[in-house]
């Protein structure tokens, strides 16, 4: 396998001035072993963003070292199109050390907060009309998934026996009501706050945080990787992919979640309205919504059995989620009322 891929792989080596000696296949990551060392080598059909290794030097260039650079081609090209595939190298990096997974999540809290600090840019309101037709677009589109929902449950109810799913979502769909109502008045308050400011933030976001992208060098030192979709956006939106993949899994008090988010913010205070609006999007039931969708529409050839695993796997993300976030609506009321206390003593 090592010789055939050798093969396979050399004439991208070649743009690099590279002689592969052998190679280990890790899905769509290659181990390349050269004649100037070890290299990784990532290969992707499609990317959101080909422009991603500019971002990367840009980070680089604004002193933030703590991403995998992607290693140009002697022509000077970080992309390499070849066989319908686009690949581009960098430095073989390991994603495990010795140290406790949750030190590990909370170095890479540390980095991506330190990230999002060397790119901000803050954008007057003066100059755009941003968060005015952002509430207005996500006012409406929430409208009409509770539209949806409501809907779906009316039908159900009407019928004489229900499915096991239509059974389970009215049985579910009250506390989905109100998660929906919650997360929509935290979203009035962030529209409220952001109108008195008078501005918000944008950072350069990774896209895709995940615990197995963040590589470690011979010296324990993490580094951020997989920027194939980075944007310019929120910092919220780092942190909402990251939390919907951690707590979609079986019901579970996620209390080091919260001390994550917490180290987060220790390099990179969030604003309060970037509070409001993280919490906004966190609380909606999404999940739910595409669940009932996909179930109404039946485009995925799936059992009954299946569609019920499956609302029953999108209500439990969705409880984790409350947990998670009342954790931080508690701290912001300590915080309140603490401040508070101080400013009364003064």
């Amino acid at each position: 396998m090592g010789e055939a891929n050798t093969r396979n792989y050399g004439p991208i080596l070649k743009q690099y001035k590279l002689e592969p000696h052998f190679i280990e296949e890790y899905r769509n990551v290659k181990k390349v072993f050269t004649n100037k060392g070890v290299f990784a080598l990532k290969s992707a059909r499609k990317i959101s963003n080909t422009q991603f290794p500019s971002m990367i030097q840009m980070l680089y260039q604004k002193g933030f070292t703590r991403v995998v650079p992607i290693i140009p081609t002697i022509d000077g090209s970080y992309l390499v199109f070849q066989e319908n595939q686009y690949h581009y190298l960098m430095p073989w990096l390991n994603n495990s050390i010795v140290d406790e997974r949750d030190d590990r999540h909370h170095l890479l809290f540390k980095e991506l907060a330190k990230m999002h600090q060397y790119s901000l840019n803050e954008i007057q309101q003066a100059k755009t009309n941003d968060i005015y037709h952002h509430y207005e677009n996500i006012t409406k589109q929430w409208d009409e998934r509770d539209g949806y929902l409501e809907s779906f449950v009316i039908e159900s109810e009407k019928k004489w026996y229900m499915s096991p799913f239509e059974l389970l979502f009215c049985t579910y769909y009250h506390e989905i009501s109100l998660a929906s109502k919650y997360a929509r008045s935290q979203l009035d308050k962030w529209y409220e706050l952001s109108e008195e400011t008078k501005s918000f933030r944008t950072v350069l976001t990774n896209g895709k945080v995940s615990i197995t992208h963040f590589l470690f060098d011979e010296h324990g030192k993490g580094y951020l990787s997989n920027f194939e979709k980075a944007s310019y956006a929120s910092p919220i939106n780092d942190l909402i992919s990251f939390y919907y993949r951690t707590l979609k899994t079986f019901p579970i008090l996620c209390d080091d979640c919260f001390g994550w988010f917490q180290t987060y913010r220790s390099h990179f205070p969030l604003k309060e309205e970037e509070i409001y609006l993280f919490l906004s999007y966190l609380t909606y039931p999404e999940p739910i919504y595409r669940c009932v969708q996909n179930y109404k529409n039946k485009k995925e050839k799936k059992s009954e059995q299946e569609y019920v695993r499956l609302l029953q796997k999108a209500y439990w993300l969705n409880k984790n989620i409350e947990y998670f976030s009342m954790k931080i609506v508690e701290e912001e009321q300590r915080k309140k009322d603490q401040e508070a206390a101080e400013s009364h003593t003064e």
